[in-house]
């Protein structure tokens, strides 16, 4: 069961980090499958904004 109250997403992210602000994950799908009940996915803007433009499912680059 995930424990991470806190779990980033970024562009410059990679799915073998850990999810921190420090090293973040690069797949919208890995933060939302790492982060805690209640917990909070980190989002960066450009991700959402390239998501939206380019319709992917949860890669951010």
């Amino acid at each position: 069961m995930p424990t991470s109250s806190q779990v980033y997403v970024s562009t410059n992210g990679s799915d073998t980090n850990n999810g921190s602000a420090e090293a973040p994950y690069l797949t919208i799908a890995k933060g939302v499958g790492s982060v805690a009940e209640n917990g909070t996915v980190h989002i960066s803007k450009w991700c959402l904004q390239w998501r939206r433009q380019h319709k992917h499912k949860n890669e951010c680059g």
